[in-house]
């Protein structure tokens, strides 16, 4: 069974619509016949919190999934990724995975486009997120298999708010949110644009993690990508 991590529930809503919802204080679960998915918030610590439930309720491998932020070129609205590569930005730590392409940094909070080139530079990096290194870090102490299934909700040239104010223990506080912008008219078709980016990511994101499910585990695409590179 995998273990499906994200940060909030409208990342997996659309996947895991009927899915049974078990009691869990600090933590949703879902569980289906063929996967467990788990959000506890934003951040290292609350995927982590989040990667253990999947653990407690049957998870054999973790994937990380979600939002990523573009470094390259290449990472464009909507696109999906499979990195094979996971940095700690803040530890340098490194995490191979078995499937995929491409590099995906970790970082600590919501980064703008200027620290987006810093990241590309020093770490080669083609993505960015918050929470796939914690993820592959708890996989790793377990003995598990790790994945990441990214969507790019913002380009690297795309200019975003401050989200970093609007975050609390891992939670966005929409409501502080929209207090903020709506005195704030010359930001709105920024914001409008960054919606919409996003609900084509998450559209993305939806489709391509029917795939994982049905599979157990990467796709047949991913599995003959690593044999050909061996």
């Amino acid at each position: 069974m995998i273990g499906i991590v994200a940060a909030l529930p409208r990342e997996i809503a659309q996947l895991v619509r009927g899915w049974q919802r078990p009691c869990n204080d600090r933590v949703e679960v879902w569980v289906s016949g063929q996967a467990v998915a788990a959000c506890a918030g934003m951040g290292a610590d609350c995927v982590t919190r989040a990667a253990e439930a999947t653990v407690n309720m049957g998870a054999t491998a973790l994937l990380s999934v979600g939002y990523a932020g573009g470094l390259t070129e290449a990472a464009q609205t909507a696109s999906i990724w499979v990195p094979n590569v996971v940095i700690d930005a803040a530890t340098g730590e490194r995490f191979a995975v078995e499937v995929g392409r491409g590099t995906l940094v970790s970082v600590g909070a919501v980064v703008g486009n200027s620290s987006k080139k810093l990241l590309a530079e020093k770490f080669g990096g083609d993505l960015v997120d918050m929470e796939a290194a914690a993820v592959a870090r708890h996989a790793e102490r377990r003995g598990i298999p790790f994945y990441a299934v990214k969507a790019i909700s913002d380009t690297r040239d795309a200019r975003l708010p401050d989200m970093n104010r609007f975050t609390r223990n891992g939670q966005f506080l929409s409501g502080r949110f929209g207090i903020y912008m709506a005195v704030r008219p010359w930001m709105w078709p920024t914001v409008a644009r960054l919606g919409r980016d996003s609900a084509r990511a998450v559209r993305a994101l939806h489709a391509e993690l029917e795939e994982w499910v049905q599979a157990g585990g990467p796709p047949a695409r991913y599995r003959a990508q690593a044999v050909q590179r061996l």
